[in-house]
């Protein structure tokens, strides 16, 4: 790969750093955007986000233990260890200023990660240098203690440093499918828009439910860096996926939705609504719904046929789930995870592609123990494919 070059964006809305709270913080957003001369191009995969990761007890109190306080007993707080610290993104957006605008919208990113990286990859891959420069580990302990301030080596030294982290978001422009690279003659300036989680969605953990902790984040020296190389003029075909959400309070649930895309697989995971946004459970727990007995989709196929896909046992339901991210065959959906309401997925992978935007919807029941006490969340995530 020729005359490669590597470039760093810092945000249109930067901040100042200079204290331990400055920075950016749940509910703000942040705008990137990507470009380089018209005669060069965009690799496909490069793109990452940057930053220092400052994490607090409670208001600018760090995390225990810390440099300051190296003997103290270490606070019970930790972050998901399947989704790391992609678990900062509540929403992200890549929009082209030319040939394209919003081409992808992703909400509910977070656990889209961690469905993603439950069913493509399972705890020992997190020992790969990849994956824990995310933040991602085999195990939620290591998360706990990576949270935290350090110092340098020598015994004198006052500097702190935070946790360093390297983000490749699982974006449309990570995730090409045909092509290499995006020319910015084609495309334009690549606008990067993200919102970042509440603090509630992020941390969990023993401490933050009866320790009246209530830890918070701060990102600082926050850039975004990717790659470029001579335009080539090619053509580019890249995944992408859209999201929904929808409160399920009935033991036979019914889902329709109209997707404006043409899609290729479904997937699907559960959450029990009181564990949503909450310090006392994990925001991004893959639940399995009460009691549920079997899942049933219907669509049209792409002759207009009517068709029926119906799932009747659990291990039909998780595998299903598991193909429509069209795994490899290694996991993390064991019967460990499972058992302890954490691997439990489902989707369809419809092996062709199916145009839902013209008045084709997409529709699936549910029967299970599910009732109105107890309601459920439903995020379903449709894969598609943009070109450019």
């Amino acid at each position: 790969m020729s005359n490669l070059k590597y470039h760093s964006a810092l945000p249109e809305n930067d901040r100042s750093y200079s204290a331990r709270a400055d920075g950016f913080t749940e509910f703000n957003t942040c705008d990137f955007i990507i470009n380089a001369d018209a005669d060069r191009a965009l690799v496909l995969g490069s793109v990452r986000i940057e930053f220092d990761m400052v994490s607090n007890r409670t208001g600018d109190t760090p995390l225990l233990p810390n440099v300051d306080n190296p003997g103290a007993a270490a606070d019970r707080v930790t972050i998901d260890n399947m989704v790391g610290a992609h678990a900062l993104i509540e929403s992200i957006s890549t929009t082209l200023s030319m040939g394209g605008g919003q081409i992808e919208n992703l909400d509910s990113y977070g656990r889209l990660v961690k469905m993603h990286n439950t069913c493509t990859s399972n705890a020992d891959d997190n020992h790969r240098s990849d994956a824990l420069c995310e933040m991602r580990t085999p195990h939620l302990r290591h998360n706990q203690y990576l949270l935290r301030d350090r110092n340098t080596n020598n015994a004198d030294s006052t500097l702190k440093f935070f946790p360093d982290v390297s983000v490749a978001p699982l974006i449309c422009l990570n995730r090409k499918l045909q092509g290499d690279s995006i020319d910015f003659q084609k495309s334009g300036a690549i606008r990067l828009s993200i919102n970042f989680s509440r603090n509630v969605a992020l941390y969990f953990g023993a401490d933050a439910r009866t320790g009246g902790l209530q830890p918070n984040y701060v990102l600082k020296n926050l850039r975004c860096s990717y790659k470029t190389i001579p335009a080539a003029g090619q053509s580019v075909v890249m995944n992408r996926v859209l999201s929904m959400n929808q409160l399920l309070e009935s033991s036979a649930a019914s889902i329709n939705s109209s997707v404006p895309a043409v899609v290729n697989a479904v997937s699907a995971s559960f959450i029990e609504q009181n564990k949503e946004n909450t310090y006392s459970a994990n925001n991004f727990e893959l639940h399995r719904p009460l009691n549920i007995n079997n899942i049933q989709m219907n669509y049209n196929d792409s002759s207009n046929a009517y068709q029926t896909f119906r799932l009747d046992n659990q291990s039909e339901i998780v595998h299903n789930g598991i193909e429509s991210f069209r795994s490899a065959g290694i996991n993390n959906a064991s019967l460990e995870n499972l058992d302890a309401n954490n691997g439990f997925v489902t989707g369809i992978d419809f092996k062709e592609n199916i145009d839902f935007s013209r008045g084709n919807k997409f529709s699936m029941t549910i029967e299970s123990g599910i009732n109105s006490t107890n309601p459920v969340v439903i995020f379903l995530y449709f894969h598609s494919t943009v070109a450019i």
